[in-house]
């Protein structure tokens, strides 16, 4: 009886260590040793195509070629490269994320927190005393004074957020314990000057307050699907900047692929040795600059075009990616605003 392959059912000839085909090895056992030894084979052999994608990334042009001659299967998909670094990326930046001093918290004790949440609570029950001679800004600035910070408990929460929706945002002011405390229906009827939406917005403000560290990780989070946004947009940019290449809009986002994927795995290297290292900081700078040259090294090649008309386009792209990245910052702040 004639062998065949296990996997896609081919002939094989006796002498046979590998499928001419598929290429699956012919005597598969079901080992935990083999089942290691393929994963360390597959993964970190200097041949394989994540090896190979990363080596060829740091050569301009060479990648978005490679793809655009159909030369393919050797590489990693350019989509899936740049998942994997920018997982990575965020990976090792939430790592790091422990090492944020946020208002110096990280150098706060237990002993000093137990003692402030007491000298809190004495101070809310005095200024309960002197609710009928002093008004809640009077009070909030005496306690502000107390602390020498603005503690959520006790301070006053000025809708200053509201500028961006209402002209006379500061006409009243929320207690910022009503505004943690208090459900919806119980904030109206308490404020009723203020709107349902400007009690919500005020609400979710003191929710950012009372944990700015939380927030932060919540909005760095949501970069995630920002930055998809950013590339598909700047992409779509950067073919109407080559438009007389008649280059797909495919082929723009390959190379956006690229450059951002070389972006996040130098980052990614960088901010994993601050970690290992404990680096007090990384030359983010020196690093943007290096990828802008690259950035300008690939387009040259990819589109064969001078050094100046290469400049001009670039320098076009870069201004467009400022207000992009702006402008998509500006969007998750907005919903981390409403939703955190």
């Amino acid at each position: 009886m004639m062998k065949t392959c296990q996997n896609c059912k081919a002939p094989l000839n006796n002498n046979d260590s590998f499928c001419p085909v598929c290429g699956q090895r012919v005597n598969l056992t079901m080992s935990a040793f083999s089942l290691i030894a393929t994963f360390f084979e597959t993964v970190f052999n200097y041949d394989s195509k994540i090896f190979r994608s990363l080596r060829h990334l740091a050569i301009p042009a060479k990648l978005p070629r490679a793809f655009r001659e159909g030369r393919r299967t050797s590489y990693v998909h350019p989509f899936r490269l740049f998942f994997i670094t920018l997982i990575l990326f965020f990976a090792v930046l939430a790592l790091n994320d422990h090492q944020i001093d946020i208002g110096n918290a990280t150098m706060i004790s237990p002993e000093y927190t137990s003692f402030k949440d007491d000298l809190h609570a004495l101070y809310d029950s005095v200024s309960a005393v002197i609710d009928t001679s002093c008004s809640q800004q009077i009070r909030d600035s005496i306690g502000r004074r107390v602390f020498a910070t603005s503690p959520i408990n006790s301070d006053t929460i000025q809708a200053g957020i509201l500028k961006l929706f209402t002209k006379d945002s500061l006409r009243h002011t929320v207690s910022g314990k009503d505004a943690l405390k208090m459900s919806a229906t119980e904030l109206k009827d308490k404020y009723p000057a203020y709107s349902s939406f400007e009690l919500f917005v005020i609400k979710q403000q003191a929710k950012i307050t009372s944990d700015l560290e939380g927030s932060i990780q919540f909005f760095i989070s949501n970069m995630l699907w920002g930055i998809l946004i950013m590339v598909l947009m700047i992409s779509f940019f950067q073919k109407l900047a080559f438009f007389r290449s008649k280059a797909y809009y495919l082929e723009h986002l390959v190379i956006q692929n690229y450059v951002h994927s070389l972006l996040f795995m130098v980052l990614t290297l960088l901010y994993g040795m601050k970690l290992i290292f404990k680096w007090e900081s990384t030359p983010d700078g020196r690093i943007g600059l290096l990828v802008i040259i690259y950035y300008i090294m690939t387009l040259k090649q990819y589109f064969k075009l001078g050094i100046m008309g290469t400049l001009w386009r670039v320098t076009l792209l870069l201004i467009l990616y400022f207000v992009v990245f702006i402008f998509v910052c500006l969007l998750i702040f907005v919903l981390s605003l409403l939703f955190f």
